[in-house]
């Protein structure tokens, strides 16, 4: 049976150049602590594509782990607080497993579902095909070894891996049958968009993680509402969906999931075999959340909606965020409605701030760059923002 290995709990597996330039290895605990006292410059290891994901990952756990624990005061430098928030969000398995980049398959790992008993003893013939480079199970298509090469990354660390399972998990579409991607896009060649309105003080990670986490737990009525209305939440609030078993048959409900659900859309399984890991992939037949007549409209803080004609998450394509794109998502336009999510609203006073967008524009079969822009706006005109008709 496989041991449980890589528990990014109490192991310091995560690589960050601290504020001041000296290098480190982290735990998640004392990543999130890091961050929340702004002392991360950044994870070298950290692909760009990959920084939306991995920002938004860490800001969902933390926000359901403060509602998990019944509070809204965010841990300070103290990694045992933080490693207590974290457990909160799973505290049936006294081994970290759903924290561990490596467990037995029946258990859950991180961001991999649990293989469900009945095909424990089919493990190898479901999950046939064996990735050996980090970079090869992320979301690219690098097939052409044009901008990106393909599967470069075989000596990769644990937080390679890590990154490349946020990345594949929580912002991966369609890749032809048997590959489905995630709920939070508008169909399967769309993409997770991120936008977000943050002073211009939270320029760096930390102080972004550390605002928008705030502002999460500030709008937690509003979004918890908005999220109701679509049928979130309705029953149980599971928040980490690979902590349940998946066959690859069964869809989870909406109504079973808490607004800020971090998901999965594929079936893998990180292994440690002579001293490497390597990553297991097997298809699905069905996706793993069953929202596809929602069209990516699921409350999520980063992704705006386009209500024009019928609600459906902002889908990039190659022209990315150009000035025609972020003059409709910041005033609106004739054609296109926009109801921009909780973490682009203006709120309270108006500091001077920064209306920062970033995704990646997917196609069939192929990924067409990774587009960010952040629009600088002083205090004085912040409150323009607000003439949009959705805020």
């Amino acid at each position: 049976m496989t041991d449980i290995r890589f528990n990014v709990i109490v192991e310091p597996l995560i690589r960050v150049t601290l504020t001041g330039g000296a290098h480190a290895k982290m735990t998640l605990p004392q990543v999130c602590a890091a961050l929340a006292t702004d002392r991360i410059e950044t994870f070298p290891a950290l692909r760009p594509h990959q920084a939306p994901a991995w920002h938004a990952f860490l800001v969902q756990i933390s926000a359901m782990g403060l509602k998990a624990l019944g509070t809204t005061e965010l841990p300070g430098e103290d990694e045992g607080d933080w490693a207590r928030l974290l457990r909160s969000l799973t505290p049936d398995w006294s081994d970290d497993e759903p924290w561990c980049l490596v467990s037995p398959a029946i258990s859950p790992a991180l961001l991999q579902a649990p293989v469900p008993e009945a095909d424990v003893d089919r493990y190898d013939k479901i999950f046939g095909k064996t990735v050996k480079a980090a970079d090869a199970l992320d979301m690219l298509a690098t097939a052409k070894n044009h901008d990106q090469k393909s599967a470069r990354m075989h000596a990769a660390e644990p937080d390679d891996w890590l990154f490349s399972l946020v990345s594949l998990q929580t912002q991966e579409g369609s890749m032809g049958r048997g590959n489905y991607g995630i709920a939070r896009m508008n169909k399967g060649y769309g993409n997770r968009s991120y936008v977000a309105l943050r002073p211009s003080s939270a320029s760096t990670p930390g102080g972004a993680f550390h605002h928008d986490l705030r502002a999460l737990s500030a709008g937690a009525n509003a979004l918890w509402n908005d999220a109701q209305a679509l049928g979130i939440a309705t029953e149980e609030a599971l928040a980490l969906l690979w902590t349940v078993p998946w066959n690859g048959e069964d869809s989870l409900p909406l109504s079973r999931l808490h607004p800020l659900f971090v998901e999965i859309c594929r079936r893998v399984r990180l292994e440690f075999r002579n001293g490497t890991l390597s990553a297991r992939v097997a298809n699905s037949t069905a996706t793993r959340v069953e929202a596809k007549e929602h069209k990516g409209n699921l409350a999520d803080p980063w992704t705006p909606v386009e209500r024009s004609d019928e609600a459906k998450a902002l889908s990039l394509n190659v022209e990315g965020f150009s000035y025609r794109r972020m003059n409709e998502l910041m005033f609106g336009s004739d054609k296109r409605c926009w109801q921009l999510p909780l973490l682009a609203k203006v709120r309270g006073s108006s500091p001077a701030a920064h209306f920062v967008a970033e995704g990646i524009a997917r196609g069939q079969g192929k990924t067409e760059g990774f587009h960010r822009r952040s629009v600088p706006v002083p205090d004085a005109a912040v409150r323009l923002l607000d003439t949009n008709p959705d805020m």
